[in-house]
């Protein structure tokens, strides 16, 4: 397992949204935090329209800045740089290649979503995971973390609480081998 037992991001499972020589920026995935997204949606006016929408689970994205809102869905690529409108999708198809993750800290997706006229699939969390130049390619070499492609299933369909264990089966890991395989 990669080795950050006892710290924010133990069993952490982490969508990398930016990554780059500035550094690099992901979201929690699968820690809940003790609320649901009905009393996120009341703390900023908004009423869910379905007890379902409500009873959503916010996540902890990470340790920096969770006074901030995130907000992942996938939609399709635009054509054109211009295009500005949003098309949500709501099959998640395999492979699914004209498809990515959008992220927003807009109160109009919320609000959207909130009225059942949003993303079908989507995630919100409180709070993001950043990293200075060059420290998560360290981490990653010193074993702290085991790179996935995205998919899009993990994010949005694996219930939170599975995500974990999913992403270890997607790298062949099963979740009782030690995290100081490949040390001397």
């Amino acid at each position: 397992m990669p080795t950050l037992e006892d710290s924010v991001f133990e069993h952490a499972v982490v969508y990398l949204h930016e990554h780059g020589p500035d550094g690099a920026v992901g979201i929690i995935i699968n820690h809940p935090l003790q609320m649901r997204l009905g009393r996120l949606l009341e703390h900023i006016n908004l009423e869910p329209s379905s007890p379902e929408i409500g009873d959503v689970p916010v996540l902890m994205g990470g340790p920096v800045g969770q006074e901030h809102g995130f907000i992942l869905f996938p939609e399709a690529l635009q054509a054109t740089e211009e295009a500005t409108e949003t098309h949500y999708v709501s099959d998640l198809a395999a492979g699914a290649p004209n498809v990515h993750v959008g992220l927003s800290v807009s109160k109009e997706i919320l609000q959207e979503i909130a009225e059942a006229r949003g993303p079908t699939h989507y995630l919100v969390a409180l709070g993001y995971a950043g990293w200075a130049p060059g420290q998560l390619e360290a981490e990653v070499a010193a074993n702290q973390w085991w790179p996935l492609p995205m998919v899009l299933d993990v994010l949005f369909k694996v219930p939170v609480h599975r995500r974990w264990r999913t992403s270890l089966a997607l790298l062949g890991v099963r979740s009782h081998v030690s995290s100081q395989i490949g040390h001397a």
